[in-house]
């Protein structure tokens, strides 16, 4: 989508052309230069608990439709995100699971769209308020990496930082999973 190119945030890694390796890499390029600058560097490295079956529809519905997102392929493509599944595992098949209106299918072709839609603002708001340390996005793995020389502001500011955006998850109704480390 042309929508994805304009909307992308500046450390979306999961923009068509982008590298998740080449962000890893300058994420601990700015940590390395930060130790050779004799700096304190914290990065926080943030995980979205089950993010693509944790969705709710509605809220992704919301953020899409503030965002401009193209609405005869959003609607289109919730069609099948909504749709009635059957799951199979090892020959067994599942019942019907008729109410699927708190996840979107990972492997669908709009799935990364819509996360980056369902992310958007509050990544936008916290590059917006914190400049210095950005957020970078991989679909719902973000990391930030944050250095001073002044370690106490480091330590205010990292935990400023990592309180937001912790509350920005939880008010999307998809908090950061345990596997979220700093």
């Amino acid at each position: 989508f042309a929508w994805d190119k304009k909307l992308a945030q500046l450390g979306d890694s999961a923009i068509k052309g982008s590298s998740a390796l080449r962000a890893s890499l300058l994420r601990a390029w700015r940590a390395e230069a930060a130790t050779v600058a004799d700096e304190a560097c914290v990065e926080f490295l943030w995980d979205v608990q089950a993010f693509y079956d944790s969705i709710r529809v509605d809220i992704l519905l919301q953020q899409a439709l503030r965002l401009d997102f193209p609405t005869a392929p959003l609607l289109l493509g919730l069609q099948s995100h909504l749709a009635p599944r059957v799951f199979k595992a090892a020959g067994c098949l599942s019942g019907l699971v008729a109410h699927t209106s708190r996840s979107i299918l990972a492997g669908d072709l709009q799935s990364n769209s819509l996360a980056r839609a369902m992310l958007y603002r509050l990544l936008d708001r916290m590059n917006t308020k914190y400049k210095h340390c950005p957020v970078y996005q991989h679909v719902d793995d973000l990391s930030q990496v944050l250095a001073h020389e002044a370690p106490g502001k480091l330590v205010r500011t990292a935990v400023s930082a990592a309180v937001d955006l912790h509350q920005g998850l939880c008010s999307l109704d998809i908090p950061p999973s345990g596997k979220s480390v700093l």
